[in-house]
């Protein structure tokens, strides 16, 4: 029986922006310059072992370029400025909550971009708040699925977890935690409710 239903975030409940075009404009190079040189310090910042003030300045080291006078507010601006929370995403879940279904969040994120979410969202209906900048860990670490399924007090086949990235549902999958790919938000309502009904049927 499912007993919870696990969201990624960017993606899945809003829609996904992840600032990489203004991160290579601000220090005027390639997107693809930026993510490779970005990528394992994003890493670490996506876990909370650096700060936002140390991976600029090793970013700016590895490029030889100054850090951007507007760093302190780039990430920020951009990701307030892209913020959209599918309503339709809101109103499901909280269907899900009056049928007794335990919601929980596992999202990679960033410090900056969890301030923005934090403002913008009051999580009122999920019992578990799992983001990988205030745990020190990261998906498709399987630690971090083991953390969100402790949490809730569930075992891995009472839940389903819904994310917009394939790597992501892997670790999920050899669990055996149910796993929906999210392409958009009238489709993963459509396979959430498919799993529900099967396992209303079962039972």
């Amino acid at each position: 029986m499912i007993k919870a239903v696990i969201f990624d975030y960017g993606g899945v409940i809003k829609s996904s922006h992840a600032c990489k075009n203004e991160t290579a404009s601000a220090f005027k190079i390639s997107q693809s310059i930026a993510s490779e040189v970005a990528k394992p310090l994003m890493d670490d910042f996506r876990k909370g072992i650096i700060t936002e003030a140390s991976f600029w300045k090793l970013f700016s080291e590895k490029l030889g370029r100054p850090i951007p006078k507007n760093s302190d507010e780039l990430w920020r601006k951009c990701y307030e400025k892209t913020f959209h929370i599918y309503p339709i995403m809101t109103e499901f879940i909280g269907i899900l909550k009056k049928r007794k279904i335990k919601t929980a969040i596992l999202s990679n994120t960033i410090i900056p971009h969890l301030e923005i979410i934090k403002k913008h969202d009051d999580f009122k209906n999920f019992d578990v708040l799992i983001f990988s900048c205030e745990v020190g860990l990261e998906k498709p670490d399987p630690e971090i699925y083991n953390l969100v399924l402790d949490r809730l007090g569930v075992k891995p086949e009472e839940c389903i977890f819904i994310d917009d990235l394939e790597k992501n549902l892997t670790p999920a999958r050899e669990l055996g935690i149910k796993m929906i790919l999210a392409k958009n938000p009238q489709q993963v309502i459509k396979d959430v409710s498919v799993v529900l009904d099967k396992e209303k049927r079962l039972n």
